[in-house]
This record gives structure tokens, C-alpha cells and sequence, in this order.
């Protein structure tokens, strides 16, 4: 006796439950791509404020000269943040100094603006703190933003304090 069950292939049902597995799969990983480009965008933020506060500390443990918070592009194409002393040059001499004291932000594909409330001057952007307050060396708020295609992640500094508001 022949089994009738012996046929090759597979079914419309088969077929249509492979796709709809698939088709969940394809959105799941499209969902989790949305999120890494966010974390990359908080993982900055983050780090920025943890180096906002390390050089508010500078400021009033060691002085003023070394509470400024450095955020320079180089070449490279990465952003670094150096909290000592302003940095006013960028040449062979300040680059060596920020690659090996300095700490990397991001790469270059993630823009950081500090906003109009301190200095810039080329590609570097400077937040200075006052030793006597820890608040900031101007006279109004600074602001923040970091920033990857439409994702975005802002805090401000507030001038009487020097602490992170968000």
C-alpha cells in the first residue's frame, strides 16, 4: 500500500507562516536599529555631562585657569573633550595634548553644540567655570545639544551654579 502523505515541497500554509515569522523578524530589527542610533546619541550626552561636572570640580578645587571644558573636532574625525586649561590653538602641540589627556566624546557622524553663551573659535567650543561659585564664567545659561540625523539629546548649565539642568 502507497502512503498518499509521501508528497515533496511545501504547503500555502507552510509557506505563509515562514513569511509572517520572517516579517516580524525584519521589523524587530528594524525597530532596534532606530534604537541604537538614540543611545549612541545618550551615550554622548551622558558622557558630556559627566566631563561638565569634572571640570565645574576643577574649577573650584584648583582654580579657574584649569575649569574650562574643551570640545574640539580634530582631524581624526572624532570629537574630544578636555577639561584643564583654555585651550585657545589648535597645533601639533594642543592635538598631542587633547589625544592623550583628552577623552573621546564621539565620532564625527555625532554633532555637539554648545550654544552661543561661550566661546568658539574654529572647532573648538569652550564652557569656562568661575572657582568661587562653580557656576559659569557668563553672564547667561549654556546649552548643549548633541545631535545625530533626527535624534537629539539637550541639557543646560545653569550660570549661578554650574549644575546640569535637563
Amino acid at each position: 500500500m502507497k502512503n498518499s502523505l509521501n508528497s515533496k515541497g511545501f504547503s500555502y500554509i507552510e509557506m505563509i507562516i515562514v513569511l509572517a515569522i520572517m516579517g516580524i523578524m525584519v521589523g524587530m530589527v528594524t525597530m532596534s536599529i532606530g534604537t541604537i542610533g538614540r543611545n549612541n546619541v545618550l551615550r554622548t550626552s551622558e558622557k558630556l555631562e559627566s566631563l561638565v561636572n569634572k571640570a565645574r570640580t576643577n574649577a573650584l578645587t584648583k582654580g579657574t585657569a584649569n575649569g574650562c571644558l574643551n570640545i574640539v573636532k580634530l582631524d581624526d574625525g572624532k570629537v574630544y573633550a578636555y577639561v584643564g586649561k583654555s585651550i585657545d590653538v589648535i597645533d601639533d602641540d594642543t592635538t598631542a595634548l587633547i589625544k592623550k589627556e583628552g577623552e573621546v566624546v564621539c565620532s564625527g557622524d555625532i554633532i555637539v553644540n554648545v550654544d552661543a553663551s561661550s566661546t568658539e573659535s574654529g572647532s573648538i567650543c569652550q564652557v569656562f567655570f568661575k572657582q568661587s561659585t562653580g557656576g559659569l564664567d557668563k553672564a547667561t545659561n549654556s546649552t548643549i545639544m548633541v545631535k545625530k540625523n533626527n535624534k537629539s539629546a539637550t541639557f543646560t548649565i545653569l550660570n549661578a551654579t554650574g549644575k546640569i539642568k535637563r
